[in-house]
């Protein structure tokens, strides 16, 4: 089937190695994916990077250290990409497959519109397009912290993601330029997976806030307006918990607070205008992940001249 790796970086490639060196060296931990007979490789890896990272930003200087040592070839004065490049090629070429390639999305790693939609389109083209049957792992390791937070959304909301993980590193400043695990004291260096689940999509939540885009007014909308309304749709729903379960989580955030009524914030409109969009209505709901929808927005993110392909084989 494949595993292709997403991994956000900034200025430290050892972000991105540790953990596939990390996975190389403990098959025991990882059955079927780098033991003998394994079926599930490390397929490809896709890089979310800025442009600023992309053309050339990095650490002066890098070591391909040994596993688990701070022994190893100091490489100096190449881009990320090159440093992540040179490590697969020296490191891992044995467990990985014949076609196999370095993917680089360039973002805007301070903008989560922009993460998001990358992400999720790269998302979904890997698990549902023309890459159909590639699991996602995501590590969540490097990046800003907008970027990782885009791709934990992308992962929960999807159900599309086969595991989230990240490397502890006990002190960046002194091992943040070891390509490999620096050692394999945990308290120094260790793999961790996070735990997590799949959310539904609450559609009665925000089927409520557009109600109060609807009937927007500078007054404000009054708690029994929301209800009449819901009632005449033939959706009978008890006041105390229409307060406890959606007002109260809405208010400060999607509504604002006006006397005894609210009414919809711009953050509200945003959100309603995120939730709208044909992306991420494929992204939450398998029955609108059409081939066509999946092409479009690869071609559309392509376009745009975001998407670089490195062949490693």
């Amino acid at each position: 089937m494949g595993i292709v790796h997403f991994a956000p970086v900034g200025t430290r490639p050892g972000a991105v190695t540790s953990a596939l060196g990390y996975i190389k060296h403990n098959p025991d931990k990882f059955p079927g994916l780098v033991g003998e007979g394994f079926d599930e490789r490390i397929e490809s890896l896709v890089l979310f990077i800025s442009p600023e990272v992309r053309n050339g930003h990095a650490e002066k200087e890098c070591i391909n250290n040994k596993y688990g040592s701070l022994s190893g070839a100091t490489w100096k004065n190449r881009s990320v990409v090159e440093y992540i490049k040179k490590f697969l090629l020296e490191n891992l070429m044995d467990i990985l497959p014949d076609k196999s390639s370095i993917w680089i999305c360039t973002v805007d790693p301070n903008d989560h519109e922009d993460c998001f939609i990358k992400i999720a389109t790269a998302l979904l083209t890997f698990s549902e397009g023309e890459k159909q049957g590639k699991l996602v792992w995501c590590n969540i390791t490097g990046g800003t912290n907008i970027l990782n937070a885009s791709l934990i959304q992308a992962s929960i909301l999807s159900g599309r993601v086969g595991s989230l993980y990240y490397t502890f590193l006990s002190d960046i400043e002194k091992y943040g330029k070891y390509l490999s695990p620096p050692s394999v004291d945990k308290t120094i260096f260790d793999f961790r997976v996070i735990p997590f689940m799949k959310i539904n999509f609450d559609n009665f939540y925000y089927r409520i806030l557009q109600l109060y885009e609807d009937l927007d007014d500078s007054a404000g909308v009054s708690v029994p307006d929301i209800i009449g309304f819901l009632k005449g749709e033939g959706i009978n729903i008890d006041e105390k918990i229409y307060q406890t379960n959606y007002l109260l989580p809405m208010t400060g955030r999607e509504l604002i607070k006006i006397g005894s009524n609210n009414r919809i914030s711009e953050f509200g409109r945003k959100i309603l205008n995120m939730i709208k969009s044909p992306l991420f209505r494929a992204l939450v709901d398998p029955n609108e992940r059409t081939s066509e929808n999946i092409a479009k927005y690869s071609s559309d993110i392509l376009t745009k001249n975001v998407w670089e392909e490195i062949k490693l084989k």
